[in-house]
This record gives structure tokens, sequence and C-alpha cells, in this order.
């Protein structure tokens, strides 16, 4: 059986690896666009490659954490379970974990100058796939993000 060190490398590689994912399908849909005549995206390539991306983003962080704090960092209310519980809930995919704003405070307070690298896109990327889960999103011609 793992230690619970090696168990959380194996969760934080296993986020890491879902990021990667969604990053390479993102690079995958902007690679295979046509680009004749310096062609915008389409509003679903738009919308695929902003949700794909600023996904990957989040994992990339909670992987950091997890790596960096120990799983624990982002459960919601871990003390209410042991090791052993946790990491069953994890096999049984009932973890729940908290949100990115609050990745981002633990960034924040914990690795100072982390998140600054990354901020700007990052909130990017957040605000149009907030606008495109929760409402039609309309990319403007030639414009990747708005």
């Amino acid at each position: 059986m793992q230690t619970w060190k090696q168990f959380e490398e194996t969760v934080a590689q296993s986020i890491r690896d879902n990021s990667v994912i969604f990053l390479r399908r993102a690079a995958n849909e902007i690679a295979n666009h046509d680009d004749r005549g310096d062609k915008a995206f389409d509003h679903e390539t738009g919308t695929i490659v902003t949700v794909l991306t600023q996904m990957s983003l989040e994992l990339a962080v909670a992987s950091f954490l997890v790596k960096h704090d120990g799983l624990e960092s982002i459960l919601v209310k871990p003390k209410r379970f042991t090791d052993d519980q946790i990491r069953e809930k994890w096999l049984d995919n009932e973890l729940r974990t908290k949100t990115f704003e609050e990745y981002r405070q633990i960034l924040e307070a914990k690795h100072l100058g982390i998140y600054s690298v990354f901020e700007d896109i990052n909130q990017q990327f957040q605000q149009s796939r907030n606008k495109i889960m929760h409402l039609h999103f309309r990319f403007e011609e030639g414009i990747f993000m708005t």
C-alpha cells in the first residue's frame, strides 16, 4: 500500500495529467483551424478552446497545490475524514474540492508570486468560460477573448 505522501503524489500527477489532456485538446483545436485568408475562429472553435484552456489552467493550479501543500489543501472540510476515508473517496470519485477562487487565495498566501505570473490570462479565460457556461458567449470577429 502507498504511503500518504506517495498517494498525494499520485493524485497530483493524475490532476496534472488531466490538465495536459485538456490543454492538448485545446491545442489540437487551434492547430486544426483553417487559417486560410487569416480566418477567425468560428463560434464553436472559440468556445471549445476557451473552455478547455481554462479547465487546464484550473487543474494545473490544483495539481500544484496538492504537490506543494498536500491533498487536504484543495478539499472542502478535509478534517471530517481520515486519510483512509479520503483515499477511498478519491477512488470512488466522491471528493469535494474547493473553488478556483479559494485555490487562488491559497496561492497568494503561501506561494508569493506564483499566481501573478498567469493571473491576467487566467482571469480572461475564467470570465469567458463563465459566460460560455451560463450564457451564450458571442465571440467577435478576429478576437479570441474579450
